[in-house]
């Protein structure tokens, strides 16, 4: 599934004429990132999180093998809108500071609560600050707070019907990792 996410992103920034021949004359999708508009970020972002959702499947050392060409697709992002899709930016960076052996614990909680501050409705930023940093800093109250924020809260409260669904997938994810809680090494 995430082969096709990704594939079709990189179809749709191929729609880019400039970017599309970058690629043809053996350029990288990443190295051709600053020929690419605005219209493009769902493409870019999009992209970035198929690619980093496999990644980690995949295991650590894939992860850190791809932490380059994660880190130019979400500056890109950055550069075109620094808030894009709900504080996705300080997602990344927080994920990456927390997951990364040479990262700081500090900035990753820095970087989770600037997306926070910036969409305390969108439960993909408290499920994420709870499955990777209270997780790895063995933070059970945070964990479930933020993950019980989640739960407990109205999938309708960003305004838009249209993100309904993807409010209650997160909704889901935080059940399904409180369920997990004993096997998560708290105590």
């Amino acid at each position: 599934q995430y082969d096709k996410a990704i594939q079709y992103a990189e179809k749709a920034m191929s729609l880019e004429p400039a970017f599309k021949k970058k690629l043809l004359a053996g350029g990288s999708i990443e190295d051709g990132l600053e020929l690419l508009g605005k219209d493009y970020i769902d493409s870019i972002y999009w992209r970035y999180a198929a690619f980093a959702r496999w990644s980690r499947l995949e295991g650590t050392t894939t992860l850190l093998k791809n932490k380059g060409k994660f880190t130019k697709m979400v500056k890109r992002v950055e550069a075109l809108d620094p808030n894009y899709f709900f504080g996705a930016v300080f997602r990344y960076y927080g994920g990456a500071e927390t997951l990364s052996p040479t990262g700081s614990m500090a900035k990753g909680k820095e970087n989770f609560e600037k997306a926070i501050q910036l969409a305390p409705k969108f439960f993909g930023n408290h499920v994420l600050y709870a499955d990777v940093w209270a997780a790895k800093k063995l933070d059970k109250a945070l964990f479930e707070k933020e993950l019980n924020f989640a739960i407990s809260s109205d999938p309708s409260d960003l305004g838009r019907p249209e993100w309904v669904p993807e409010q209650i997938i997160e909704q889901n994810k935080a059940k399904k990792f409180l369920k997990e809680i004993e096997t998560r090494n708290f105590d």
